[in-house]
């Protein structure tokens, strides 16, 4: 298990497993941590470029986490192109985001599918004004819906548990899109 436990301050991914052309990542713990200014916040990402097919990432958690001014706060995609690789049991608790695009992304492509991806216990603060590429991102390599708190498309099991919103002093449950 790898444990981070100091602040961090960036403009890419504060904290980014994965991506290649093979090989596989598994039981990873990443807990107790802020990141400030980051393009997203937490990746798992199984490829990079088209030609890759990608990594395998299992049993990956981030647990007590806080980001703060970042574009995507939680960032679960298999990337461009066709990837082949397995990504499962990827977990998300006790993770509060401060975004000016989406709280969650989580997204398959090609015959990569995210399986069994839990956000719990997640506070999503949508800043103003939006991040002019908020859902513009070749990474993702589909379609993302810019008005989501939260977008799923091409996973199965993604469960959310008490992921809400702030917006003032108002707290709702997170709008979710799921295609």
């Amino acid at each position: 298990a790898m444990r981070i436990d100091s602040p961090s301050r960036g403009n890419a991914c504060g904290i980014r497993v994965g991506v290649g052309s093979g090989g596989a990542i598994r039981h990873v713990l990443v807990s107790n941590v802020n990141f400030r200014q980051a393009g997203r916040g937490l990746a798992v990402q199984a490829n990079y470029w088209d030609y890759e097919k990608g990594v395998d990432l299992e049993d990956i958690r981030f647990e007590n986490i806080s980001l703060t001014d970042v574009v995507q706060g939680i960032f679960v995609v298999a990337g461009r192109g066709k990837p082949t690789a397995k990504m499962r049991t990827i977990r998300f608790r006790g993770i509060t985001v401060r975004a000016s695009g989406l709280g969650a992304i989580v997204t398959g492509n090609g015959d990569t599918r995210p399986t069994a991806v839990t956000l719990e216990d997640v506070l999503i603060e949508r800043l103003k004004p939006r991040h002019p590429n908020a859902a513009k991102d070749g990474e993702i390599g589909v379609w993302v819906d810019p008005d989501a708190d939260v977008f799923v498309s091409g996973a199965d099991g993604v469960d959310l548990r008490n992921v809400r919103v702030l917006d003032g002093d108002d707290v709702s449950d997170a709008k979710v899109v799921r295609r």
